[in-house]
């Protein structure tokens, strides 16, 4: 299929020893292309796969954002509410922190990676950064007196989206913005 020689050309980039890329093209509901390029990772030389588990970071914050305020339109939660009504696991000095400061990276919460203890190897899952947040008692600033870019606040942010739903986050960005 021309297709697929096409998307193989543009993908060159990403094949042989160097960082992968995985690709799904779906067209009126039926897979035109599943296909892996690169290294899933370059130390241990894997090759990437269509199933390979990507760091997807801040290209995750604009849905979480409108997983929020999915949830904010349906009445579950709202843009005022405490961060700790959700997540009672935080400490006092976060009980001044409202969901809007977490969207708009003002919550003041200390960057969960320099709180990683040493050593650690494994990728940490939104609720290990809860656990390290909540261990946490400084913020860099007061709730919404500073800024301050922060995955971390998206991080709890999507335990939150969990906690109103009643259902993990990636069925409900699945159920609500991807399907």
């Amino acid at each position: 299929m021309a297709e697929v020689a096409e998307i193989d050309a543009l993908m060159r980039p990403y094949q042989g020893k160097v960082p992968g890329a995985s690709v799904l093209v779906v067209r009126r509901g039926e897979q035109v292309l599943r296909r892996a390029y690169g290294q899933a990772d370059l130390e241990s030389d894997v090759p990437a796969t269509p199933l390979t588990n990507y760091r997807l970071a801040s290209l995750t914050k604009q849905f979480t954002a409108a997983a929020i305020a999915l949830l904010v339109e349906a009445r579950r939660l709202g843009f005022d509410d405490l961060a700790g009504r959700w997540l009672p696991e935080l400490p006092a000095s976060a009980g001044a922190i409202r969901l809007r400061h977490l969207l708009t990276h003002t919550s003041g919460l200390i960057d969960y990676e320099d709180l990683i203890p040493a050593g650690t190897e494994v990728a940490l899952r939104d609720a290990d950064v809860l656990g390290l947040l909540a261990a946490e008692p400084r913020l860099y600033f007061a709730p919404g007196t500073g800024f301050r870019y922060s995955n971390g606040a998206y991080a709890l942010l999507a335990l939150i989206v969990e906690r109103a739903a009643g259902i993990d986050f990636a069925s409900f960005l699945r159920e609500r913005i991807f399907a």
